[in-house]
């Protein structure tokens, strides 16, 4: 006998509704991206680079580099 209880949802319907929720997240997430970007461009011509800063980053991230190959 079975469980009155329990559902039984089939697997179309499972990946059918994965692949809404995949397209949703895509959706949402370049929504985001746009109006990020979107405010970015507004703002980008006051931004200013310290490039004392910029060359101290670079080399961090070559160090890291270098680092991680010896290890």
């Amino acid at each position: 006998m079975t469980d009155p209880k329990r559902w039984y949802i089939s697997p179309g319907f499972k990946a059918a509704l994965r692949w809404l929720l995949y397209v949703a997240v895509v959706v949402g997430v370049a929504y985001a991206l746009r109006r990020n970007i979107r405010a970015l461009a507004k703002e980008w011509p006051h931004v200013h680079f310290h490039y004392p800063m910029v060359l101290a980053a670079g080399a961090s991230l070559a160090a890291t580099s270098v680092v991680q190959l010896i290890i």
